[in-house]
Order: C-alpha cells, then sequence, then structure tokens
C-alpha cells in the first residue's frame, strides 16, 4: 500500500516498449468513467481501503516516409502506422525508367522490406518502430525505393537485317559493350 504522496513519483515514470501512457484507472478495462483524477481527491471513496489502479496503455503512432529514390511518383508520401498493428497503406505502384522495382530499404541499405502489396504485418511495423528515430516529438523513419537495372539482349545485324554478327547483354545505364568484328563491313562503305 502507498500513501498518496508517496505514489506520485512512482506514477510519473511509468512506461511500455511501443506504448503511451494514458492514465490510471480503477478497472483494467480503463473505463473513461473511471479514471483516476489526480489529486487526493481520487482517494475520496477508498479511505482506509486497498487500492489497486490499473495503467492504460495506447500503442504509439509513428511516421514511415516513403521516398521514391529517382522513381515515380517522386513526391514523398508519408504513412502513420501503429505499434504492434499491422497497416494496408503501404505505397505501391512505383516505377523508374530502366529499372525494376525490389522493394523498400533503410539509409545505405541496412534493412530490407518487401511488403505484400499494400499490407504491412505487425512484426514489420514494430521493426520499422524500433528503427525509427524522435523527431519533433515522433518517431520517424524514410524507407526509400530500391531498384534494379534491367537487362537487356542486344542483336548486332547487318544493316539490311539478314545477319547477326554479334549478340551482348547490357545492363540500364551501364557502359555499353559495342561488338567490332571484322564481318562488319560492307564494299563501298565504312562502319561508323
Amino acid at each position: 500500500s502507498f500513501k498518496y504522496l508517496d505514489a506520485i513519483g512512482i506514477w510519473a515514470t511509468a512506461s511500455r516498449y511501443g506504448y503511451v501512457f494514458n492514465g490510471w484507472f480503477f478497472s483494467s478495462d480503463c473505463k473513461q468513467d473511471e479514471q483516476f483524477t489526480s489529486g487526493k481527491a481520487g482517494f475520496d471513496n477508498f479511505a482506509d481501503q486497498a487500492v489497486t489502479l490499473y495503467a492504460k496503455w495506447v500503442a504509439e503512432e509513428f511516421d514511415v516516409v516513403f521516398n521514391a529514390n529517382q522513381g515515380n511518383p517522386s513526391a514523398d508520401v508519408t504513412v502513420a502506422l501503429t505499434y504492434n498493428s499491422s497497416n494496408s497503406e503501404i505505397p505501391t505502384g512505383y516505377s523508374r525508367i530502366g529499372y525494376t522495382f525490389a522493394g523498400w530499404a533503410t539509409a545505405g541499405a541496412e534493412t530490407s522490406y518487401n511488403f505484400d502489396g499494400a499490407v504491412a504485418s505487425a512484426n514489420i511495423v514494430n521493426d520499422l518502430y524500433a528503427k525509427a528515430e524522435y523527431e519533433n516529438g515522433r518517431k520517424t523513419l524514410t524507407l526509400y525505393a530500391q531498384w534494379t537495372p534491367n537487362t537487356y539482349t542486344v542483336n548486332y545485324k547487318n544493316n539490311d537485317g539478314s545477319a547477326t554478327f554479334s549478340t551482348v547483354t547490357v545492363t540500364f545505364d551501364a557502359t555499353p559493350i559495342y561488338a567490332v568484328t571484322p564481318e562488319q563491313t560492307l564494299i563501298g562503305y565504312n562502319f561508323a
């Protein structure tokens, strides 16, 4: 049992990972009309009785910013997530010319995330929460789109298309490899 003044310091330190403290209540279901009011008046109905107070916890919301990382649409999208809850509002439909979307990652691609379409499971949300940091009083994490450059097969043919003299595989945005062979001649012309 605690005396009223002895309990003040203990109540001020209540904490739970991923949750925000939302007051003390006289019942475990934490109904609003049963909330303990601060001050001695909260104990007036319990003179000389043992009192059990229950902490109310609300899962913390935090923001995840989705950065297209040179893709389209280019504007950042911010989604509010709640600790220990799944979310079905993860942005989809990103594209980038010459690249295939390969998921999301934290800065430096330290941790990658592949969501199930627009859905983030509670486990993934909790992992994102753990990586988020407080900015202006609210946890925030930025994820960056990851892109894999497309590869293409290039067939080099005679100008009339009658014969393929070389085939190479090239990667988008990489230095192209031109296959020049002695067979690339046409009487009366210079290869350019």
